[in-house]
């Protein structure tokens, strides 16, 4: 499916991690309106725009009296906001415990590692990766030992099979899944850490720092980030005691 330019590559995984990063997102929301007073904040939010103001209009005119009665009052607002910022702590703490496990799930469901030795696989969804074999370094004496600077691999998909090699820190796309070699070990008995990660969205266009294929992190950011957003608006009437 492709929707204004943006392919969806995997949907169980897509609809799997956006659903994760909408129900976070809402947890979020809520408990935020719950913990922190939301009348204070906005009434706190619009006393320091208008300090703001004033103490620019001070620094333009250099009345040093009306500046030091400004510094005076930021430390005080300050503090007001800090008093009122001590709810949302409870409901962080909150997230981020509920956050770990989750991220936990995704990472090993959508970005595994694996040490593989020749034969051994390592599984992503309907997509196995195998080491076959480890490519030694040419070039040596025969009295110095060669050492695996390759690892023959393969992608398998129900009936297909795609081969090819990576040396560490290459990756290659292969059935909307991005393998990468982190490290091989280098003795008689091989290992490469080999990691595999699901592709979700194919863009149109680059991001800085991710490109143009989004894997499940990004995903997740770019769902709570959108839902973050209009979540706050669709929840504007929800309003609950604040716990004291």
């Amino acid at each position: 499916m492709t929707f204004f330019g943006i392919e969806v590559l995997n949907y169980n995984a897509f609809y799997m991690v956006s659903a994760i990063a909408i129900a976070v997102t809402i947890v979020s929301i809520l408990l935020n309106k719950k913990f922190v007073d939301q009348e204070r904040m906005k009434a706190m939010q619009e006393k320091s725009r208008n300090h703001q103001k004033e103490m620019d209009a001070a620094l333009k005119s250099k009345d040093k009296a009306k500046i030091s009665e400004m510094e005076k009052a930021q430390q005080e607002i300050m503090r007001e906001f800090a008093e009122v910022m001590k709810g949302s702590m409870s409901y962080m703490i909150v997230i981020l415990i509920a956050i770990f496990p989750l991220f936990m799930f995704m990472g090993s469901m959508y970005h595994p590692f694996a040490d593989l030795q020749a034969g051994q696989t390592l599984s992503l969804g309907d997509v196995t990766i195998r080491a076959v074999d480890f490519v030694k370094e040419e070039g040596k004496a025969e009295q110095e030992e060669q050492v695996p600077t390759r690892v023959m691999l393969e992608a398998v998909q129900g009936n297909e099979t795609q081969s090819f090699a990576l040396a560490v820190n290459e990756s290659k796309d292969v059935f909307n899944t991005r393998v990468l070699v982190k490290s091989i070990t280098q003795n008689s008995d091989p290992k490469a850490n080999v990691g595999a990660e699901t592709l979700m969205l194919r863009l149109p266009f680059s991001f800085p720092l991710v490109g143009f294929e989004f894997g499940w992190l990004p995903l997740y950011i770019l769902v709570g980030f959108i839902f973050g957003i209009t979540g706050n608006k669709l929840t504007a009437n929800i309003k609950f005691g604040v716990k004291k």
